[in-house]
This record gives structure tokens, C-alpha cells and sequence, in this order.
């Protein structure tokens, strides 16, 4: 029986790791260029952002003048700008008129802005001073009795039925924020 040499044996291995290694190094090389890319867009796209921002703050409310400024820095900047009013109603737009466009309230970036946009509100109506005080739920005596009295004086309820009679507190967990 013929002796094989050392390098036959070993070379299809050798070649298996080559491949695989190299295989890896495109793979792992990829996605670095594909992740550089990324934020390099992302960054571009909101330096313009800001530099709309800005041109758009001292801008007119008109919509002709935010429409006619949206148009040139578009042509400046080699970007598509929309102005969106919180709406949906487009108001200016880099490439088409905006009187022609449909109402953006219903696409999800919009939706998405529109809610981050009122989570402040939300929570400071929600927490007000006596919330944090007293919890969820609450109702001061006096507010109950000022209801009362106006039920009495407006809407003719007899004056037989109290608020202590209608109103207790004893149910309600303490719930705070």
C-alpha cells in the first residue's frame, strides 16, 4: 500500500479553513461598512435636519413662504424636505405641491412624533400636585361638596342627599406615581 505524503493529507483541511476564515473576514467586514454606513447617513440627514430647523424658525407661518423655502433648500441640499404640520397636513414640500398631497396624521413616523409630543402634556395633566399628594382617585371634600352644591342650586336635586351619602373614599387603594 501506497504511502501518502503529509502535505495531501493536510491540504484539503488547509483549504477548508482558508475558505471559512475568509468567509468570516467578508462576513464580519460587512456589516462594520454596513453600520458605518448607517451612521454616517443618519448623521447627514439630521445635520440637515437642523439646518432646516433653523432656516424654518425664523420663517413666515405662511405656507407659500414655507413651501417656496422648502423648495430651495431642497434644491441645495439634494434632499427631499416635507413640512408636516402636527395635523398631518402637509404645509411645504421640496418636490410636489403640497396642496396635492394627501394628509400625513395616519403614517406611523407622524403617529409616533405626534404621541412623543403629548406624553409631556399627558403627564403633567395626569400629575397634578394633588395627585402626587393624595394618589389616584382622589376627590377633596371640598370639591365633592362644591358639586353638590351646584347639583342643588342647577339641577334641582333635592337637598336630602348629601355627599356623605354618595361619596366614600373607603374603597379606593392609594395609588401613586
Amino acid at each position: 500500500m501506497a504511502r501518502k505524503r503529509l502535505l495531501s493529507q493536510l491540504y484539503p483541511y488547509f483549504i477548508v479553513m482558508l475558505v471559512l476564515s475568509l468567509a468570516a473576514a467578508t462576513w464580519y467586514s460587512s456589516r462594520v461598512a454596513q453600520r458605518l454606513y448607517l451612521e454616517s447617513t443618519e448623521e447627514s440627514l439630521l445635520a440637515r435636519a437642523r439646518l432646516v430647523e433653523i432656516a424654518l424658525s425664523d420663517a413666515s407661518p405662511d405656507p407659500g413662504a414655507v413651501d417656496s423655502l422648502c423648495k430651495s433648500l431642497g434644491e441645495t441640499a439634494k434632499t427631499r424636505f416635507t413640512y408636516i404640520l402636527p395635523s398631518g397636513k402637509v404645509i411645504g414640500d421640496s418636490n410636489a405641491d403640497p396642496r396635492s398631497m394627501a394628509n400625513h396624521a395616519d403614517r406611523p413616523e407622524i403617529a409616533r412624533d405626534a404621541a412623543k409630543n403629548e406624553q409631556p402634556v399627558i403627564k403633567d395633566l395626569v400629575l397634578s400636585p394633588e395627585v402626587v399628594e393624595n394618589g389616584l382617585g382622589y376627590f377633596s371634600p371640598a370639591k365633592i361638596q362644591f358639586s353638590f352644591d351646584m347639583l342643588y342650586r342647577y339641577a334641582d336635586l333635592p337637598k336630602n342627599v348629601s355627599p356623605k351619602q354618595t361619596y366614600t373614599e373607603k374603597f379606593l387603594p392609594v395609588v401613586r406615581p
